[in-house]
């Protein structure tokens, strides 16, 4: 039986930050990340975490990864 394949799509360039998470062409679940503040990068990753977590998702089935490249702030692009 095939492994079913996980993506994930993170969003910084705009003001709110936000990421999406599915398998194939289903969107499992989509998080807004608290309003944009001085460190904000430091929840990305742990939100990632727990909502794989959350979605009994074993990281290493993320097949695909989508990021924003803009318009946008140099550091929401940067994160």
């Amino acid at each position: 039986m095939p492994t079913e394949r996980y993506n994930l799509a993170i969003e910084t360039s705009s003001a709110i930050d936000s990421i999406a998470i599915g398998r194939g062409d289903q969107l499992l679940e989509t998080v807004t990340l608290p309003a944009r503040k001085p460190g904000r990068s430091s929840n990305l990753v742990p939100t990632i975490a727990e909502r794989f977590d959350a979605l009994r998702i074993n990281r290493r089935t993320l097949d695909e990864l989508y990021v924003s490249v803009g318009p946008g702030s140099f550091t929401g692009l940067r994160i």
